[in-house]
C-alpha cells in the first residue's frame, strides 16, 4: 500500500514538473508602460569592451580582451557563472545583429576587415556554420567599423563604414539567396556615416535614411516613378547623432546631445523637438522595441523608458541599471510582438547585464534555479 501511495505520488510530482515547463513558456505579455519591475537575469563577473554586445534567443554574443566570446544565458550554472567560450574558426570578428533572413531564421552578422559575415547561430560553434562572406571595397580602411542595417520587409541590407567613410551601399538577401550578390545602390552623403536606417511602406518601396557627422538626410531606395538614391530632404543639425523608429512606425527620433526631434516619414517633416530633454547626461544609446516605444541607455548608467504620445516624446520611466555608461543595448530581432522574449534585454555596461521588463511572473523562464522546479525535485530525489 505504501509502494503505491509513493508510486501515485511520484507520478504526480513527474506531471506537476512538466506543468511548471509549460508554464515558464512563452505566453502573452502585457506592455510595461514602466520600469518599476526589472528582474535582473545575470550580471557578469567580467569585464567586456564598449563595443556593440547582442543577445539571441539562447545566447549573449560579446567582445572581452579583444576577442569574440559567447554563452548560453538561458543555462546559467548554479552559482549563476557563465560557461564563456570563445568564437574560434574567425577570431577578432565583432558581432552586429541578429534577426531572420531568407538565408536562415537564426541568422548573426559578425564584422571583420572589409568583409561582412553570416553566420547561422549556434552558440560555441556558430562560427563553423558558416552562410555567407561579403567583401566591400569601397568604403575606405576598416578592420572592424563596418555596420549593416537590416529590413525584413524588403530584405534590403545597409552597409556603411562607421565614422569613417560617407559611402553606403545597398543589397538585398533575397538576391543572395539565389546566389546573385549584388550591390543595387550607392549613395554618398556630405559627411563620414555614423547610422543608416531604411524606411519601408506600401509594397515594396522604401526609403533611406542616412545619419552623418553634421545631420540627417532621406533618400529614395525603392520608388516606382523617381531615381533611386535621389536626396529628397535633408536637415543639419551639429554633432553626431543616432536615430531610431518609434510609435506607429513611420515616425523617426532623432537625438543629438541632449536635444531630440521627431520626423514624420511620409514627408519627412519634424513634427516635434524638444532640447535639453534629459538633464545632466547624454544619450548613449537608441533601441526601439516591438511595442513601438524605445529604450535611451546613457552616460550616467540609466535607462529611459520613452513613447511618442499625443504628438510629442514622453518619459515614461527612468531607470538606474549600470554603474557607469550604458554603451549598447539589445534584444531579440526574431521575438515575436506580445511575448515575453521581446522584453528581454542585453546592455553593455563595460560589463554584461541580462535583464528583463516585466508585467508578470517576477522569474524568467531562463531562470534554473527557479524555487518550485527545485523543491519538487528534492522531494522526487527523496522519494528515490
Amino acid at each position: 500500500m505504501t509502494n503505491n501511495i509513493y508510486f501515485f505520488l511520484s507520478i504526480y510530482i513527474i506531471l506537476k514538473l512538466f506543468q511548471i515547463c509549460l508554464n515558464l513558456e512563452e505566453k502573452e505579455w502585457s506592455l510595461p508602460r514602466n520600469l518599476r519591475r526589472i528582474n535582473v537575469i545575470y550580471t557578469s563577473s567580467f569585464k567586456v569592451s564598449s563595443d556593440q554586445a547582442i543577445i539571441t534567443y539562447n545566447y549573449a554574443y560579446f567582445i572581452s580582451d579583444g576577442k569574440p566570446k559567447g554563452f548560453n544565458y538561458k543555462k546559467l550554472g548554479i552559482f549563476w557563472t557563465a560557461n564563456v567560450f570563445e568564437l574560434y574558426g574567425s577570431s577578432y570578428i565583432k558581432p552586429l545583429l541578429y534577426t531572420s533572413t531568407p538565408l536562415d531564421f537564426y541568422t548573426i552578422f559578425f564584422v571583420k576587415d572589409n568583409y561582412i559575415y553570416l553566420y547561422r547561430d549556434n552558440g560555441i560553434n556558430t562560427c563553423n556554420n558558416h552562410i555567407k562572406k561579403l567583401k566591400f571595397e569601397n568604403m575606405g580602411r576598416s578592420y572592424d567599423s563596418l555596420r549593416v542595417y537590416y529590413d525584413t520587409n524588403t530584405k534590403d541590407v545597409v552597409v556603411y563604414n562607421y565614422k569613417e567613410s560617407p559611402n553606403v551601399e545597398v543589397f538585398n538577401l533575397y538576391d543572395l539567396y539565389r546566389g546573385n550578390f549584388n550591390v543595387f545602390l550607392n549613395v554618398n552623403s556630405k559627411y563620414d556615416v555614423i547610422q543608416s536606417l531604411i524606411y519601408s511602406y506600401e509594397d515594396n518601396k522604401s526609403k533611406l535614411i542616412i545619419i552623418d557627422r553634421q545631420g540627417i538626410r532621406l533618400y529614395n531606395l525603392r520608388v516606382s516613378y523617381f531615381k533611386n538614391g535621389k536626396l529628397i530632404k535633408e536637415y543639419d543639425f551639429c554633432c553626431n547623432g543616432m536615430a531610431d523608429f518609434i510609435g506607429d512606425g513611420n515616425k523617426l527620433l532623432y537625438i543629438y546631445n541632449k536635444n531630440l526631434v521627431v520626423f514624420e516619414l511620409n514627408k519627412f517633416n519634424i513634427i516635434y523637438r524638444k532640447d535639453s530633454f534629459i538633464i545632466g547626461e547624454t544619450a548613449k544609446c537608441l533601441l526601439r522595441i516591438k511595442d513601438g516605444n524605445a529604450l535611451v541607455g546613457t552616460s550616467s548608467g540609466n535607462i529611459y523608458l520613452i513613447g511618442f504620445i499625443n504628438e510629442e516624446i514622453k518619459i515614461l520611466d527612468k531607470r538606474k541599471i549600470c554603474d557607469n555608461t550604458v554603451y549598447s543595448l539589445s534584444y531579440n530581432n526574431n521575438c515575436v510582438e506580445g511575448k515575453r522574449e521581446c522584453y528581454t534585454f542585453l546592455a553593455n555596461c563595460g560589463y554584461l547585464l541580462i535583464f528583463e521588463i516585466g508585467a508578470g511572473e517576477s522569474y524568467s523562464k531562463s531562470n534554473i534555479l527557479n524555487i518550485r522546479t527545485i523543491f519538487y525535485f528534492f522531494i522526487l530525489y527523496l522519494l528515490f
